[in-house]
């Protein structure tokens, strides 16, 4: 996300930021996506005709909220800008005439405050707005602080509307500390899974993806696959298959991803499920597992994963996103799946040469690579023809299963 400049910026371009705010949907989207990226990305266009200004509360993550998020702080980011340079301008001002003589153009001055009480107003108005009409703005509106921007503007002679219109701004921020975080309750077959989801600046995985439903749907349908045998969940998001699993039976489970606040989301998520006797979060970076490192941890208490810790079984959901992770996953897996272990990997596509690079990743580290087809179970296809893309994902997301290849592979 954009950070909060560190000096206000120029009364004339804080007016050209209200503007931007007011831009709209799509055109926030090209510009914010130019803007974080350097160039609008294919995926994002074509995500674009999906994105809402209003978040459902009800909807599970997806591209276009993520795009959604990055508008969002374009457009917070610029509404708070906005009030400061304002605010500047305005003690600017005072401070000036305070010093000066009376003169003949203390009318003009007159003017030129009514004018800056003016644009605040409008400020407060579109800040407003934009937190109650979009959760991904009333997060980024808490994480920049968007309430002291507010209040500096220290009119003390500020007109009704002014005044009225900071009321409401405050009264607005206030709501949006709330709203950063929500728990999410999912059913799958009867069993009941309720996680915690937080703002997606903490991470992509702060929110439940459809593709967790899918292995999850998959899991409840055939709790075998993880009854009574260990469990190490990667990229574990909000935690939603993993604390499934410890509710078909697994005898232990590992949720693991690398970013502490998801960690600590996930630790909630335990307790809220009552699995903390079998399911634990820890601290797990890819990378790290291609080096055959530790991974490192802010929080003391979160020991990293031994040096020969292995699982029975490893799921994931979403997990390939970027290009480092087209070696690093599979070296995750090599290195942690028990010899007559089995991972399950669920995932839309969205590049191609990437889905492709990751197969024959694994099967250089001598790992077979099956692609499930029921979708009612895990039943496992043949694997000797050439795994496309669009086995993985076809109008909806597929499955992979992942085993150690036996010498006749």
């Amino acid at each position: 996300m954009p950070p909060s400049s560190s000096s206000p910026p120029s009364p004339t371009l804080a007016r050209s930021l209200v503007d931007i705010a007011s831009l709209d949907l799509a055109a926030r989207v090209e510009m914010a996506i130019e803007r974080a990226f350097g160039s609008a990305l294919p995926f994002a266009r074509r995500a674009m005709p999906d994105v809402d200004a209003r978040s459902d509360a009800s909807s599970d993550a997806s591209e276009g909220e993520w795009i959604a998020a990055v508008v969002a702080a374009e457009r917070v980011h610029a509404l708070v800008d906005a009030l400061r340079a304002v605010a500047v301008e305005h003690e600017s001002a005072n401070q000036n005439a305070a010093e000066s003589a009376p003169n003949a153009n203390e009318g003009a001055a007159r003017a030129r405050a009514r004018a800056r009480r003016a644009r605040y107003a409008r400020a407060c108005r579109e800040l407003t707005a934009a937190i109650d009409g979009d959760r991904a703005c009333a997060e980024e509106a808490s994480r920049a602080n968007a309430r002291e921007a507010v209040e500096a503007f220290g009119d003390a002679d500020a007109d009704e509307r002014a005044r009225d219109a900071r009321t409401v701004a405050v009264a607005a921020c206030e709501r949006a500390v709330g709203s950063v975080e929500r728990y999410k309750t999912c059913t799958f077959h009867g069993i009941e899974v309720r996680v915690l989801e937080t703002a997606l600046a903490n991470g992509v995985g702060a929110r439940l993806w459809n593709a967790a439903r899918t292995l999850s749907e998959r899991l409840a349908r055939a709790p075998e696959t993880v009854r009574g045998k260990t469990v190490l969940e990667v990229g574990a998001g909000v935690g939603t298959c993993g604390i499934l699993a410890a509710k078909l039976g697994a005898r232990s489970v590992t949720l693991s991803d690398f970013e502490e606040p998801l960690l600590e989301a996930l630790d909630r998520s335990v307790v809220e499920n009552g699995c903390a006797a079998t399911c634990s979060a820890r601290a797990l970076d890819w990378r790290r597992e291609l080096e055959r490192e530790p991974t490192p941890t802010t929080n003391p208490r979160r020991a990293p994963l031994a040096d020969d810790e292995v699982f029975d079984v490893i799921i994931g959901s979403d997990v390939l996103y970027e290009r480092e992770h087209v070696l690093a996953l599979p070296a995750c897996v090599d290195r942690r799946l028990a010899a007559d272990g089995a991972c399950w990997l669920v995932n839309a596509s969205r590049y191609a040469g990437m889905f492709e690079e990751l197969v024959d990743a694994l099967r250089a580290r001598r790992l077979r690579v099956d692609v499930v087809h029921d979708h009612d179970a895990f039943i496992v296809a043949s694997s000797t023809r050439p795994i496309k893309v669009k086995d993985w994902h076809d109008d909806f997301e597929k499955t992979i299963r992942v085993v150690r290849a036996s010498p006749l592979d």
